[in-house]
């Protein structure tokens, strides 16, 4: 370590050629579009569902030797993720509404089968 705890030794990167323009640091509507785009993908309820199937199912998964009321739950993740992924592409605004108390049933611990969307 050089003076003032820098890094001698420690290679320099070389500045990036690619960055923003200075004038769109100034430009409202970037930083508007950005920010509803990081909304939606965070803020969605289809997303939001999505990711805590996603986290249930890798958390069950990390156990080694699974209980039945684990496997079921386990199940049940993978069949909530599958309806509401295939929902994703619903041709009606009705499919969502069908997702979704699929879901809900799912959340109550019925058994729900995947269906055609």
């Amino acid at each position: 370590m050089g003076q003032g705890g820098e890094n001698v030794g420690a290679p320099i990167d070389p500045p990036s050629k690619l960055s923003v323009p200075f004038i769109c640091e100034f430009m409202p509507l970037r930083w508007s579009y950005e920010s509803a785009i990081l909304a939606q993908s965070e803020l969605n309820p289809l997303t939001k569902n999505q990711n805590q199937l996603q986290k249930s199912i890798q958390e069950i998964s990390k156990v080694e030797q699974l209980t039945p009321t684990q496997e079921k739950d386990l199940d049940a993740a993978k069949e909530a993720l599958v309806i509401i992924s295939r929902g994703a592409g619903g041709e009606h605004p009705a499919d969502a509404g069908e997702i979704d108390r699929a879901d809900q049933r799912l959340a109550e611990g019925e058994d729900v089968q995947p269906g055609p969307v």
